[in-house]
């Protein structure tokens, strides 16, 4: 099953069904990362074997907008109410620089804004 690289220091929130999870850091080369993930919890199995989720669906996202917010760790996601979009706050970038940049993705058109 295809998904994210093993990683610390990511974000995660979870809208409806799905969990997005966002950058993060490998370990211990401690590089950043500006990949974001999606895993669709509709169709799993309780009863998964070990290492094996039945009907997972895992979707890597490719943000249609130019803006993203770029390779980061130790980042924060926090949903929105009307669970279609979410922010992103903070994190450090690739140059071992702290961000203040608030980002909000929408789910449906793929696109973060600043």
């Amino acid at each position: 099953m295809d998904g994210p690289s093993a990683r610390d220091k990511h974000g995660m929130v979870v809208l409806n069904s799905k969990a997005y999870i966002y950058g993060g850091n490998v370990s211990p080369e401690n590089l950043q990362l500006e990949d974001m993930w999606c895993f669709d919890f509709e169709n799993i199995s309780w009863f998964a074997k070990q290492n094996e989720v039945v009907g997972a669906v895992i979707e890597k996202i490719e943000p249609k907008s130019q803006v993203t917010p770029g390779k980061l760790a130790g980042l924060r996601l926090m949903k929105m109410n009307d669970e279609r979009h979410f922010l992103l706050f903070g994190g450090i970038n690739d140059q071992k620089q702290t961000q203040n940049t608030l980002y909000i993705f929408d789910t449906e058109r793929k696109e973060w804004k600043i």
